[in-house]
């Protein structure tokens, strides 16, 4: 289809600028918009030189649609038909444009895709072709759109797109005033009655202070306007009037806001109070251009102070005279408050103490067993072997019973610390201490970590026991070198240190202060938070049961110090151990420990033996034969009693404590009912005062912990059985 071509390069018979200003002169007459719009249609559609049908569409509120048309030319009942249109990609050509933000020319609408849903509509009132622009504010808003129809098919040529844009901005220009205005009135019709309803006293002055205007309700307030400064002065009371004029005029010298609190005379004569607040506006240099103010009645506040301020004074005399009264049971209540939190704590203590008990206790108790066995084995070979076997086996036998010895200790302080057992403190040189067990550090640290050591000249002797010091530190040194797994610096630090502000959890005095320090990978606040709780650790299953740490705490709380942990991820960590002075000068030399005595042939001696763990049980069976002791043994209680029930005269039973079903006991009570006098040796994997809580040792009983030595068998049976009438057959 061929397209209508104008040849003539002006598609307006006119000037259209002119009818440009007198748009905008029509609307800054008051004209209503849509009249205005009118007008500038009716002339855009004169000026032309084909005819056409100029149509304006005004953008919704919720902006989706284009609404309210104003077309002089076009069928009403077209407009009518067309109803809202929505604003989207395929919406004709004003919907179109209007969603692409651009002019859009269909230039045959019967062809065009863009008017598949209103093609019918526009070609039943003879509509070919339309073009169209979005109406846009200066900030880029949408207004609405601008179209002209052609009842034939039409390409714009260049002078007409002009005359288009020409005619969109003066529709956009007149919309966008439009709008500006509306605002401006609502904004002033708002700030009136605001000001109407405002139950303040609004004003305002020039930056001299001496013209102010008052909102009405001032006049209603005082009974006069104030045009002068010098009349709103001359209504404040007597005894305000200089200081607030003088707060006034220092606010407005210096450009600042005001703020202050005065009386002012009423129409009725008496004096109300008043808050005036002022705050400057300025120019864009920084000036003072005008001042605006507030000034709000508070009499009926500044009355219910007064109030306050005689009930205050009331209830301050109230307060005196029961202060004795209240002081005395505030102590109370603090005394009983303080007294409930440390039982509590002691309470939680006791828990997590009982919980750690429970392992180690079971622990040691199953080890000392092993080394029990291990500890007859070689007192047995130590006898049996002829001397000059052992020249060539005594150190290697010797080393075995040192190493069994340590793993006694350490099985005993575990079950020690499992009942909280009384340590054993006394005068600790920490200098010779650190120094002793240095190789022992070299060794558990390995060659990847560098040892540093800090002590200061003439440190203080500690009050602590030595051996648990020693595993704190060497425990401490194990858990930096974990931190450590590609190598790094261990520091250990000591100095005098003097407390002097008192705390609940350290008390004024001197202590000596050790901190064991790395540059490991540190910890966390969340891991930090929960070092000190038993069992809780970072190290994978295996490595580390969570007690360490756990059992520093409880060893230098029980002496009386005190321990804390400071650590950051990347950072490394520091752990500091403030123990207390020891009064004495110098560590006391440790006396001379008299050799336990020879184990002897006891001649004529016969034993009961009850022992419920094979091994253990045929290691005795084998000490008893190398002493030349008659025995019968037995693997529990009921067969014991029969043993006794049989009339067998024994001179001595030796038996287990924790035996199956009846324990020990509860065999030496049934022992006892049969042969009231019979001499009963107790052996236990328990360490000496950590056994159950009903008492075991008695007249002619005795306890002899696991692992013993021969010797210290012999002497303990020697003993129970050169007591009076032991030998009781």
């Amino acid at each position: 289809m061929s397209l209508h071509m104008l040849s003539s390069d002006q598609p307006f018979s006119g000037d259209l600028r002119q009818y440009e200003r007198q748009t905008l002169e029509s609307l800054a007459t008051g004209l209503p918009l849509t009249q205005v719009l009118h007008a500038l249609l009716q002339r855009v559609e004169a000026l032309a030189q084909v005819r056409l049908h100029a149509c304006i569409l005004l953008l919704s509120e919720d902006g989706r649609y284009l609404q309210d048309g104003i077309a002089p030319s076009l069928p009403d009942a077209y407009s009518r038909d067309l109803g809202r249109l929505e604003i989207g990609p395929l919406a004709g050509s004003c919907g179109t444009a209007a969603y692409r933000r651009e002019a859009v020319y269909v230039e045959d609408i019967a062809c065009d895709p863009l008017w598949a849903g209103a093609r019918d509509l526009a070609l039943r009132y003879g509509l070919r072709a339309c073009w169209s622009m979005p109406l846009l504010a200066l900030d880029g808003r949408l207004l609405g759109t601008f179209a002209n129809y052609y009842l034939e098919p039409r390409r714009p040529l260049a002078a007409e797109r002009d005359a288009f844009r020409l005619v969109t901005e003066t529709a956009a220009l007149a919309i966008e005033r439009h709008q500006a205005d509306l605002q401006l009135r609502e904004s002033e019709d708002h700030y009136r009655h605001l000001v109407e309803l405002n139950p303040q006293y609004t004003w305002t002055c020039d930056p001299s202070g001496r013209r102010m205007v008052f909102s009405p309700r001032w006049q209603q307030l005082t009974g006069q306007p104030v045009l002068e400064a010098e009349s709103f002065w001359a209504l404040l009371h007597p005894d305000d009037r200089r200081t607030t004029r003088q707060a006034w005029d220092a606010a407005r010298s210096a450009g600042q806001a005001y703020d202050r609190e005065h009386r002012v005379r009423v129409a009725d004569g008496s004096h109300c109070w008043l808050r005036t607040r002022a705050y400057p506006r300025r120019d864009e240099a920084g000036a003072v251009i005008r001042w605006y103010g507030t000034s709000e009645d508070i009499d009926d506040r500044r009355e219910a102070e007064e109030a306050l301020r005689r009930e205050r004074a009331t209830l301050e005399l109230q307060v005196r005279a029961r202060t004795a009264e209240l002081e005395e049971r505030n102590r109370q209540l603090r005394e009983e408050m303080q007294s409930r939190a440390q039982a509590e704590e002691l309470l939680r203590q006791a828990q997590k103490m009982e919980a750690v008990g429970q392992l180690t206790g079971g622990i040691a108790h199953d080890f000392n067993n092993l080394l029990a066995g291990i500890q007859a084995s070689l007192d047995l070979m130590r006898r049996r072997l002829a001397p000059e076997a052992l020249n060539g086996v005594g150190g290697l036998l010797a080393t075995a019973t040192q190493s069994v010895g340590r793993g006694a200790s350490l099985t005993h302080r575990l079950l020690a610390f499992s009942r909280r057992q009384t340590l054993n403190p006394q005068a600790v040189d920490v200098t010779r201490l650190i120094g002793d067990f240095q190789e022992l550090l070299r060794h558990s640290l390995g060659p990847q970590i560098r040892c540093q050591l800090e002590l200061d000249a003439e440190l203080w002797l500690v009050d602590a026991d030595p051996h648990q010091l020693e595993n704190a530190l060497l425990n401490l040194a194990i858990n930096s070198r974990d931190a450590m797994p590609a190598g790094g610096t261990l520091t250990i630090r000591a100095c005098n240190w003097v407390q002097s502000d008192a705390d609940p959890a350290l008390p004024a005095g001197d202590y000596l202060l050790i901190e064991v320090g790395d540059d490991g990978v540190g910890m966390t606040p969340a891991v930090l938070e929960r070092v000190f709780e038993p069992f809780f650790t970072t190290k994978p299953v295996g490595q580390g049961s969570g007690l360490g740490l756990s059992m520093i705490y409880g060893f230098v709380r029980q002496s009386r110090g005190q321990v804390s942990v400071t650590s950051a991820p990347g950072q490394g960590c520091r752990v500091r151990l403030l123990l207390p002075r020891h009064p004495a000068l110098a560590v006391q030399a440790p006396l001379a420990v008299a050799s336990a005595p020879t184990a002897r042939a006891l001649p004529d001696v016969r034993v009961l033996l009850v022992e419920d763990d094979a091994v253990i049980r045929q290691l005795l069976v084998q000490v008893c034969v190398d002493l030349g002791w008659r025995y019968r043994d037995a693997v529990d209680a009921e067969a014991a009693l029969a043993a006794l029930r049989e009339g067998e005269g024994f001179d001595l039973l030796i038996t287990d404590v924790g035996l199956p079903g009846l324990n020990g006991r509860l065999l030496a009570g049934a022992a006892r009912t049969l042969r009231p006098h019979l001499p009963i040796l107790f052996i236990t994997g328990y360490a000496a005062g950590n056994e159950p809580p009903v008492p075991l040792v008695g007249e002619r009983m005795a306890l002899l912990g696991k692992p013993f030595t021969l010797e210290a068998l012999v002497a303990q049976v020697q003993e129970l059985l050169d007591a009076p009438a032991a030998l009781e057959r």
